[in-house]
């Protein structure tokens, strides 16, 4: 391992400055978990398909352990190598999602050892599987936390799709060709949310399309991360149900488009009520003209849309007839009726919640408020004027 160098008062002022954080830490849980690879040579040394549909709980369970630890280091790894890790400090967004990735490879690894010094270790009587990855970049997505994803998407998803490859080609009981079935499917889903992402990056970069990029890269990641626990045992494919796809809203409907909708984000009950009231109409036009990413505001109205139609949440009558948040853009009120996330955010059964967005504070220099407001809500003055 190479001795890494002092980055030198200079660099270490220009840091404080940028509010970065020392990246130290994050190198040694890095040069840690490669102790990976180690586990990795283990499993791809079972010439005999032991860790598929003939496999023990104990050889099934460290194929899985392996392969989520080596997903969790694959991301660590593409992420500081994205955003010069060698210049010995990283901004604390960088940080924060590193040292959550990089975190969770211990107890993996750990995990994997267990399983291979006992055949009949089974891990599925310790953890719900497959595990979701819940870990992403906060938005907007950073450069080099796109170059990130990219690099990782490209070496989990050739190893995934060899996984499922090989189990595919061994012999199986006649009972697991629907399971085999529904797993091609799935590498299908993540495979398309790929090449989509790769071609919106490839052509000319704008936040709109690198937005959308995300969005695709986490859907192929989150397959890639769940479709390696499902080849390295089997069995819990039948239980598998296939992922919808992602949300995504139509680039039609941003502003300037031919479908562009100012009153999409307005709660239905009382929509005819706010386009005829002419202050309404003008702070909804200041609203979309003030918005400096468009296509944020309409990503969050899709997932709650998509939300909607699955049933997770409904739109909600407080006392007084009251369905709509306060102020424009006048979303409506929902409660959760099913644990639901959206815009990255983990809402929880019975929770209310509604969509603000403004520019209302942009008079005294804050930011653009684009947010999920947590229930439960007063009722103040949300009626017309």
């Amino acid at each position: 391992m190479a001795e890494r160098r002092d980055p030198g008062v200079f660099t270490r002022m220009r840091a404080a400055l940028q509010g970065e954080r020392n990246a130290a830490t994050l190198a040694a849980l890095r040069d840690a978990g490669t102790a990976v690879y180690e586990e990795l040579t283990h499993v791809d040394a079972d010439p005999d398909g032991a860790t598929g549909w003939r496999g023990t709980s104990g050889s099934c369970s460290h194929a899985l352990a392996t392969w989520n630890a080596y997903a969790l280091q694959t991301l660590g790894e593409t992420l500081l190598d994205a955003d010069d890790i060698d210049s010995g400090f990283v901004p604390p967004a960088t940080f924060d999602l590193a040292w959550r990735w990089l975190g969770q490879v211990q107890p993996w690894l750990s995990r994997a050892r267990q399983a291979r010094s006992s055949s009949s270790y089974d891990i599925r009587e310790e953890l719900a599987l497959p595990a979701e990855q819940t870990s992403w970049p906060a938005e907007p997505v950073t450069p080099p936390h796109l170059r990130g994803l990219l690099d990782a998407e490209v070496r989990l998803r050739e190893r995934a799709e060899y996984s499922v490859f090989a189990l595919d080609k061994q012999k199986r009981p006649p009972y697991a060709d629907a399971d085999m079935e529904r797993l091609h499917q799935f590498a299908a889903i993540a495979g398309a949310a790929a090449d989509y992402a790769r071609a919106l990056t490839g052509a000319v970069r704008e936040p709109t399309t690198d937005r959308i990029a995300v969005v695709n890269l986490r859907q192929a990641l989150s397959g890639w991360y769940q479709i390696g626990q499902l080849t390295a045992f089997p069995k819990l494919l039948r239980d598998l149900r296939l992922p919808r796809e992602h949300a995504r809203f139509d680039l039609s409907r941003l502003p300037g488009g031919d479908r562009f909708d100012p009153w999409c984000l307005t709660d239905e009950a009382t929509l005819s009520t706010w386009q005829a009231d002419p202050a309404a109409v003008h702070a909804l036009t200041a609203m979309w003209q003030a918005d400096p990413d468009p296509a944020a505001t309409l990503q969050v109205r899709a997932e709650i849309d998509q939300a909607l139609a699955d049933g997770a949440i409904v739109r909600v009558f407080l006392p007084g007839k009251v369905t709509c948040f306060h102020r424009c853009p006048w979303s409506s009120i929902y409660e959760v009726r099913r644990a639901v996330t959206i815009a990255g955010r983990r809402f929880g059964m019975l929770q209310q919640f509604a969509l603000d967005v403004s520019a209302d504070e942009m008079y005294w220099g804050r930011p653009f408020v684009r947010r999920l407001v947590l229930g439960p809500f007063q009722i103040n003055s949300p009626a017309p004027r």
